[in-house]
């Protein structure tokens, strides 16, 4: 089971970049299992400031994604 400070940052994410809150959550952990062999361990936990700067940096990893992908751009 997620917790709920987990589900609470993944909607606000999501209602910010108009995605769902489980694409939020899917997104995250795809990038931890890809990244697994490369970090010595995950973290147990997370401060609130921890998963804000992480929602931050999803949010920033978004709108690159959406401006690259934009009609007429090159990367």
């Amino acid at each position: 089971m997620l917790d709920d400070a987990v589900i609470e940052a993944a909607r606000a994410l999501a209602e910010h970049e108009g995605y769902g809150y489980q694409t939020a959550i899917n997104n995250t952990l795809r990038r931890a299992l890809l990244n697994e062999g490369k970090t010595a361990q995950l973290k147990q936990t997370l401060t609130p400031a921890e998963l804000k700067g992480l929602e931050q940096k999803l949010a920033e990893a978004l709108r690159e994604i959406q401006r690259v992908m934009a009609p007429g751009v090159r990367p």
